[in-house]
Parts: C-alpha cells; sequence; structure tokens
C-alpha cells in the first residue's frame, strides 16, 4: 500500500492508514478476520540506532503481527503462525529487558534477532527501544520507508501491469 504524503490533506500519513484500517476492518469482522497497517522501514537504521545507542539499550519490544505474508515468515525463528492458531493471537509482543546494572546486546549476525527485524521491516510489525537516560523510547514506526516520485505516467491494460510498474519504481 502506498500513502501520498500531502499535509493539506492529513497532517500525518498514518491517519490515512488508520481509517483505511478502521473502514476495511468493518467489513472483515463479519469474517472473524482483521487488518492491519504496518509501515515498513529500512534495517540498515534499525541497525544504525543500534550502533548508536550501543551498551544503552535496556528494553526491545518487538510487536510482530501474526503471519499472513509467507514471503516475510521466513526468517523468523519465532513461530508466529502456531502461537496465532493455539493462543488465537493477532499481535504477539516479544519483550526483552536487560538486568538492571546491565544493557542489551542485539546483534546483527544473530539469526534469532535478525530475524525478528527482518519480519518487523517488511510491514510485520514495530520495534520499540528503551534507552538508559532517554526520556523518550525509540521506535521504527518514525523511520518510515519513503519514496519520492516527481512523475509518472503508468499505462497498463491490466492491474498485473500496472502493479509490476509501481514495483519496478521502487
Amino acid at each position: 500500500m502506498f500513502i501520498e504524503k500531502n499535509s493539506r490533506a492529513f497532517q500525518i500519513p498514518t491517519t490515512v492508514a488508520g481509517i483505511f484500517e478502521e473502514n476495511i476492518n468493518k467489513i472483515l469482522s463479519a469474517r472473524h478476520l482483521q487488518c492491519y497497517v504496518e509501515p515498513t522501514f529500512q534495517q540498515a537504521e534499525f541497525w544504525d540506532i543500534v550502533r548508536r545507542y550501543e551498551g544503552k539499550i535496556t528494553v526491545a519490544d518487538f510487536e510482530l503481527i501474526s503471519p499472513n505474508m509467507p514471503g516475510i515468515s521466513a526468517a523468523l525463528t519465532v513461530d508466529l503462525k502456531k502461537i496465532h492458531t493455539v493462543i488465537n493471537s493477532a499481535k504477539t509482543n516479544l519483550k526483552f529487558q536487560s538486568p538492571d546494572d546491565n544493557t542489551l546486546s542485539l546483534n546483527e549476525a544473530d539469526d534469532f534477532t535478525r530475524g525478528l527485524v527482518n519480519y518487523a521491516s517488511e510491514g510485520g510489525g514495530n520495534i520499540t527501544l528503551k534507552i538508559r537516560n532517554l526520556k523518550r523510547h525509540v521506535s521504527t514506526k518514525s523511520t518510515v520507508t519513503e519514496i519520492t516520485i516527481a512523475e509518472v505516467e503508468i499505462v497498463g491494460k491490466n492491474g498485473a501491469e500496472i502493479l509490476a510498474a509501481f514495483q519496478n519504481l521502487i
């Protein structure tokens, strides 16, 4: 889903996502389904934040939406589908907290952590970090992927051709 950033219409683009989510969920709820619209972010930006606050991260909270996109679930070592099936969880929070006198070790080379970050970055959830001596939390919601397109004309005979053209743009 692409959302145009247009401050004359809505001050923040997430407002549009919220309106879409609310309206589509009115329709889906009759079938006991739910839609969640989560922004994507660049994994590199998350790891830059981790490096910037290295030795100061005390909490990492991974909010993960139960999988419905198989392409992004492959990187996870946590079985969200089983959690969803057994517990009926739509959102699962994996919260890691360091001992009081220590900090977390978030390592990009670790398959477990990298899988969580990859899943969240592809629209599967949000990551919030608590940094020692910083009053506010740092969240991936503030590092949303932005694409700027000055002008484009797309001509296609069907939806698949138009979708392919959009995918080539990004």
